[in-house]
């Protein structure tokens, strides 16, 4: 059986237990559950970075500005983006982006049923139903998340809306 294990990181002040920044990081992890023993199949971590999102799966960066669902403003609410992250996990190739030289894609439940073993239902989220990847040259990437992800060998980088 799959699971997910979603881990929310947020700071909280020390004194009087106030919630200062509601979310700094999800860690959300693919679990595989058989007889009792749970192995991880695959963990994603979504990172705050100032107005931005970003997460990486292998040498490709997702980032979006972080905001209410609006897509003519460009920004992703938290849970659209774990959706998201759900959608990365189930790829059948993790390499898929890096494998394909189209500059645009659209995640929407044709794209589910053909690159991903998920049973996610887009049609179940009124204000994110789909998305849109556009591949960003690294020179338009915001600075902090190009500084976030250095370590990174060759990467690729999404604009998500």
């Amino acid at each position: 059986m799959h699971l997910y294990e979603v881990n929310f990181h947020s700071v909280v002040s020390p004194y009087r237990g106030d919630l200062i920044i509601p979310f700094r990081e999800v860690t959300v992890r693919k679990l595989h559950k058989v007889r009792g023993k749970v192995k991880v199949e695959g963990k994603i971590r979504c990172h705050r970075l100032r107005e931005f999102i970003a997460s990486a799966l292998g040498n490709t960066i997702f980032y979006t500005h972080m905001g209410p669902v609006d897509r003519e403003k460009g920004t992703l609410s938290v849970d659209a983006l774990i959706t998201l992250t759900f959608i990365l996990l189930e790829l059948k190739e993790e390499d898929f982006f890096r494998k394909n030289s189209a500059e645009e894609f659209v995640v929407d439940q044709s794209f589910l049923d053909l690159a991903t073993t998920s049973n996610i239902r887009l049609s179940q989220f009124a204000e994110f139903n789909h998305f849109l990847l556009r591949r960003t040259e690294k020179e338009k990437v915001p600075q902090v998340i190009a500084g976030h992800f250095h370590y990174v060998k060759n990467p690729l980088f999404y604009r998500v809306r």
